[in-house]
C-alpha cells in the first residue's frame, strides 16, 4: 500500500471556516492535508514552499478577496504554475464551473447558502484518487 495522498490547501486566515469544512471531510478519507504553516523553513519561503507544493498530489485554492491580498503571492503563482490536479473555490468572484477540465475544477461558492460541499468533497476524492491511482502504477 502507497502512501496517503497529501493535499495542499492555499487558503487566507479570514477564510479558514471553509478550510475547516474540507479538511473534517479529507481527514476522513485519510489524506493527509498540508497548508502553509506545514512548510519546513529551510532555505527561504519561495523555494520551501515550492518543494512542498510540488510534492503535494492535489492542490486546493480557497480564492477571496483576502487570499489574493497576500504579497507577494507565492502559493497563487505555485498553483498556476505546477501541473498538478488544482482545485479552486471561489469564494468573491463569480467562475463558470462548466469550465472545469482534467486538470482544473472550479466551483463558486460566492453564497454561503448554496454551496455545494457534497459535489465539492466529492470531486476532491475522485481527483485525489485518480491522480495517486496514476502514481501507484509506475512500475519504475
Amino acid at each position: 500500500m502507497g502512501e496517503r495522498p497529501v493535499i495542499y490547501l492555499a487558503v487566507a486566515t479570514a477564510d479558514l471556516a471553509v478550510a475547516d469544512v474540507i479538511l473534517a471531510h479529507l481527514k476522513h478519507y485519510g489524506y493527509r492535508c498540508i497548508d502553509i504553516m506545514d512548510v519546513p523553513n529551510l532555505l527561504n519561503i519561495k523555494s520551501d514552499l515550492l518543494g512542498t507544493m510540488t510534492e503535494s498530489d492535489v492542490i486546493i485554492v480557497v480564492d477571496s478577496q483576502h487570499f489574493r491580498q497576500q504579497r507577494p503571492n507565492y502559493e497563487l503563482q505555485f498553483a498556476q504554475q505546477l501541473e498538478k490536479p488544482l482545485i479552486v473555490i471561489s469564494l468573491h468572484r463569480p467562475v463558470d464551473e462548466t469550465q472545469s477540465s482534467g486538470q482544473l475544477h472550479l466551483f463558486d461558492f460566492r453564497d454561503p447558502h448554496h454551496r455545494d460541499w457534497q459535489r465539492l468533497i466529492d470531486t476532491i476524492v475522485t481527483v485525489t484518487e485518480d491522480t495517486t491511482r496514476l502514481d501507484d502504477d509506475f512500475l519504475f
